[in-house]
């Protein structure tokens, strides 16, 4: 994506090739973006001096969903 391929022809290109079915091709869309995408998502979260130190909140019962998901 950081090259500029469109997500829909990269994720066509790794889907065939490992052979993903439709459900874990939107899996892995979901969870893609370029660089750029990345470095200002990292910037805004690292950036915010209040959060620094602090620990992280976890919901518990969404995770679990989510590890279910998975499994």
């Amino acid at each position: 994506l950081s090259r500029g391929y469109p997500i829909e022809g990269a994720l066509g290109v790794v889907g065939n090739h490992h052979q993903l079915d439709a459900r874990q091709r939107l899996a892995l869309q979901r969870t893609q973006c370029g660089d750029a995408v990345l470095a200002a998502r990292l910037a805004r979260l690292l950036g915010h001096g209040s959060l620094r130190g602090q620990p992280l909140l976890i919901d518990g019962f969404n995770l679990v969903i989510t590890l279910e998901v998975a499994l």
